[in-house]
């Protein structure tokens, strides 16, 4: 603030070293200001606030002796006009007005030597707009809040395209659809005029365009339609010179319009589905199925590589499923769904909406469509594409596609209805599983890049036709014939569909396959063709696929047909009599976990063949990739610890490894398996698993040259970093530390009064403000805990936790910090690091818009009291015991809107493990020489933390 305002015109010259006094009967004022010029930063309120801020914080003099009878205060009109048109501060913030801040004490005049601010406050402001009546559409109202408080109209009086943008972009929207003037109704009128040049280098603030009064000399006032992206085009696709149709990786951005539908809670790929609108997702009716909780559905929206993170990734949930009234399963006609979605997508040029066709449209014979997806390369493929592929497929005939159904070498359980159409056919050019509910993607005429969803992916013979040949009893021949196991329908092989659908990506047992498989297309006695030589799956197989793979009932909510009644099946191990026996007595994956569900104890596996009970694991044939496997299973990233201990008394299991396949995609949700064992050597296994050490930087690596005084860091630098994001466009106003899953560490004074934790979101693995970044993930606050004692008069005890609405994802490139312990001294001239956006310095007009860090010794306590004391602006707080200091060298320094963010010190000179061994509290100013930081000691605080977070943080 002190370097801050000697750029006021007043203070350029000279180092004022008293602080203001206007009926202040304490320090609350200049804890108030302090906090406005934090978020003042970012939010640029209005230009005037800097101005009155200093006028009180370090005022201006009349030029005799500097003493309080000569000091010039603010203006009352300037102190009023931030009272009351600063609105963004009171509303997000909900920070009080102090009560000994009385602005009709204060004179008002025109004369500079009397009083400050009156002209600046009598400069237009940014203003609130809006278009008609509050839609997309209409003559553009700004808001005269120094007037009557009401809206009124914008006259078209210097009006240009820019301005049109920008009260576009203001309203929140991507695109100006449409301009024109039209006549002025009655009433007061306004003349927008443009921002600054800097609002409009970094269009963060909330408001941007200005007014003054008008009375429209032409008699004409603004009309603006906004809009979101253009429904079907692809602003980020370039074409490749050369692309491979039958099955081409495509970038972000190649199919705005794609989305995945995961399912469970290990988010498996199970359908696809077209985004059509902000709320809303179009898919295949079959993909829903009779589930109508959404509970467990996710959408994955515009992400292209399915194990990887990406930048422009977008997730959300259904809130409704809407599907076709008249879509039946035993039929499959009016296989169509619609998914209204829980929070709107956001559109960008990697996000857009599909169009639509018009009840009237018909696509004609041949058009060049496309399917893009995740679905599995081939039938005998094992599992579903880890990158967004394309397809091209034409569009075929609709009674040539009856034709070739009916020629097809199986008969095809579905008949084909008018509500259908028909694409592909041609060889290595199809929709596969896993495509399904997918938008079949057509151009809205033969030249334009525009697109529509033509058509929904539904159904074809190809996968299970292919898929079951590869079974023994079928490599050699086609069967004709659909097998009939006291079906009086077509429900069974409209549910073994979407069995298999799922199937791939869950790899749920490896016997699904043959039982789907043996209804489907069975197995024959070697005699001609017919019903009674069908050889039927297994009594024993049927049992243990319905009971066992859970995954499918619990998680898709579907029902098992009524009319497969596995009682009714043989059962024999001789492969004449009945299908599966061998494979249904093999060990499946099974369920795992720890102790009572714990991170740590004897490892248990669910029998669910036997008597539905947990067994301890044996130690035998044991080994470290187990242990990794058995950890990544119950969500933990890391084995702590392995040993054996003695077994207890009951039954026990055998654990072996999944197959190789199931290693390399680590997408099942049950991975080891089990089988029945006497523990020879009386040993179990007792595991301890854990998500990552507090502390490391695994992604880290150190440049040959770093610039200590403000360097940019690369993503994983400082992985515990949080930047702190307030109101509606979530604006930059403090730092933060992650130091668990569910909590972060911040200043108490970047919360203030506030503890509605709506309009504070925390970014969380970001490097670049104003950049995607694949690392990112936002969370919000669930609940505040400000420390009891903390005091917004002597800033005493600056530090707080805010506890997450949902768990951080930990990952190499988001981790938590260490906590130093309560015993912990951290020893003086420790090198340490501030990495936040904090202003450059003082006359640094922003923030900056990529993370920088800055490193800072520390400094001895008693040293820092007397640089403070000594300092060229007398400090209004006092360096108190639960304080610490770090920096005072020249250019070396946290800064505004670092505050909250964390000194990070080694917990050893050579070990690069970090802790948040303080918090950035305050300053005065910004690299002021000789002037160190003031910083939370949080060890100080170690068993508070605890108490709070519940022991759930990592004290090193």
């Amino acid at each position: 603030m002190f370097m801050m305002c000697q750029s006021i015109g007043f203070n350029r010259t000279a180092f004022p070293n008293v602080v203001g006094n206007i009926n202040l009967n304490n320090m609350q004022m200049l804890s108030f200001l302090d906090m406005i010029l934090n978020i003042n930063a970012a939010t640029k309120c209005y230009e005037y606030t800097a101005l009155f801020v200093c006028s009180v914080y370090i005022p201006k003099c009349s030029g005799t002796p500097v003493i309080p009878n000569h000091i010039i205060p603010p203006c009352r009109s300037l102190c009023q006009a931030f009272k009351a048109n600063c609105f963004v501060f009171w509303e997000i913030f909900a920070m009080p007005w102090p009560n000994d801040l009385d602005c009709s004490s204060l004179p008002d005049s025109n004369d500079s030597s009397v009083c400050i601010g009156y002209k600046e406050a009598n400069e237009s402001p940014p203003v609130r707009v809006k278009l008609g009546n509050g839609t997309d559409s209409g003559r553009l109202l700004v808001y005269n809040a120094a007037g009557l408080n009401e809206w009124e109209e914008a006259c078209t009086t210097n009006w240009n395209s820019s301005l049109s943008e920008i009260v576009c972009s203001q309203l929140g929207y991507k695109e100006v659809l449409a301009y024109e003037e039209v006549a002025a109704s009655s009433g007061p009128k306004s003349t927008v005029t443009m921002p600054s040049a800097e609002s409009l280098t970094h269009l963060i603030q909330s408001y941007l365009v200005k007014s003054t009064g008008s009375s429209c000399p032409n008699g004409k006032v603004v009309k603006l339609t906004c809009g979101n992206p253009e429904c079907g085009t692809r602003p980020a696709y370039y074409p490749s010179p050369l692309r491979v149709v039958n099955g081409d990786e495509v970038k972000p951005g190649t199919w705005p319009f794609v989305v995945e539908m995961l399912g469970g809670p290990r988010k498996l790929h199970f359908c696809g589905a077209a985004v059509i609108a902000q709320n809303w997702v179009i898919t295949a009716a079959h993909c829903i199925g009779a589930k109508r909780n959404t509970d467990g559905i996710y959408l994955n929206i515009g992400d292209t590589r399915r194990f990887t993170y990406s930048q422009y990734r977008q997730i959300r949930q259904g809130k409704t499923f809407y599907v076709h009234p008249d879509y039946s399963s035993v039929t499959v006609e009016h296989d169509i769904a619609l998914i209204e979605l829980d929070e709107p997508i956001h559109f960008n040029d990697y996000v857009r909406p599909v169009c639509l066709p018009g009840s009237s449209d018909v696509t004609p014979v041949g058009t060049r469509c496309y399917v893009a997806g995740w679905g599995k390369a081939g039938d005998k493929a094992p599992d579903y594409e880890p990158a967004l592929m394309e397809v091209n497929l034409d569009v075929v005939n609709w009674q040539k596609c009856k034709e070739d159904i009916k020629d097809a070498p199986i008969t095809s359980p579905f008949t084909l209805t008018s509500d259908m159409m028909c694409a592909g056919g041609g060889r290595d050019h199809d929709a596969c599983s896993g495509d399904s509910g997918g938008a079949l993607l057509c151009p809205t005429s033969p030249l334009a890049d525009t697109w529509r969803a033509t058509g929904i992916v539904s159904w074809g013979l190809g996968y299970m036709f292919m898929m079951c040949q590869s079974i023994g009893f079928n490599r050699t021949a086609f069967p004709n014939v659909v097998g009939n196991i006291n079906l009086n329908n077509m429900q069974m092989l409209s549910f073994l569909d979407m069995i298999l659908n799922i199937n791939a990506a869950t790899k749920c047992y490896e016997y699904t396959a043959l039982f789907v498989c043996s209804v489907y297309i069975p197995k024959c006695s070697g005699t001609p063709v017919i019903p009674n030589h069908i050889i039927p799956p297994c009594r024993s197989l049927c049992q243990a696929f319905k009971a066992n793979c859970f995954v499918f009932w619990e998680i898709f909510a579907m029902p098992w047909p009524n009319d497969l009644d596995c009682s009714s099946l043989p059962d024999s191990n001789d492969s004449s009599v009945c299908i599966g026996y061998k494979e249904a007595n093999e060990s499946p994956p099974v369920r795992v976990k720890l102790g009572n569900g714990t991170d740590s104890g004897r490892l248990l596996v669910y029998n669910a063949a036997g008597f539905n009970e947990w067994e301890e694991a044996c130690t035998t044939n044991w080994n470290s990739s187990l242990s990794e496997i058995v950890c990544s299973q119950l969500g933990y990233k890391e084995v702590l610890a392995y040993e054996e201990v003695a077994a207890s008394s009951g039954p026990k299991s055998t654990v072996t490894m999944p197959s190789v396949e199931s290693l390399t995609h680590l997408i099942q949700s049950y991975l080891v398996k089990s089988t029945g064992s006497s523990c020879p050597n009386g040993k179990v296994v007792k595991l301890t698993c854990g998500n990552p050490e507090c502390g490391t930087r695994p992604a880290y690596y150190p440049s040959p040259l770093r610039v200590v005084n403000g360097d940019e860091v690369k993503p994983g630098t400082w992985p515990f970093v949080v930047e702190m994001l307030g109101g509606p466009r979530k604006l930059h106003f403090c730092g933060a530390a992650v130091i668990a899953q569910n909590w972060v560490i911040t200043a108490a004074h970047c919360i203030g009064a506030k503890r509605n934790t709506d309009g504070i979101y925390l970014n969380i693995g970001d490097t670049r403000r104003f950049a995607y970044s694949q690392y990112r993930q936002i969370r919000q606050g669930k609940t505040f805990y400000v420390h009891p004692d903390y005091s917004s008069v002597t800033v005493e005890h600056d530090i707080a936790l805010i506890e997450l609405d949902e768990p951080i994802h930990f990952n190499d490139y988001v981790r938590p910090v260490c906590l130093p312990g309560s015993s912990d001294v951290t020893p003086v001239g420790t090198r340490c690091y501030v990495a936040g956006w904090g202003k450059a310095g003082d006359k640094a007009p922003d923030y900056e818009p990529a993370l920088m860090e800055v490193n800072l010794d520390v400094v001895n306590w008693k040293k820092c009291k007397e640089d403070i004391k000594d300092a060229p602006i007398t400090s209004p707080f006092t360096l108190t015991s639960d304080m610490m200091c770090a920096g005072g060298g020249l250019d070396h320094d946290a800064c505004s809107g670092d505050s909250g963010g964390a000194l990070l010190c080694p917990t050893s000179p050579l070990v690069d493990t970090w802790r948040a061994t303080g918090i950035v509290s305050w300053g005065l100013g910004c690299a002021v020489p000789n002037v160190p930081g003031v910083y939370t000691q949080v060890s100080k605080y170690a068993t508070w933390i605890r108490n709070v977070t519940r022991n759930e943080v990592h004290i090193l």
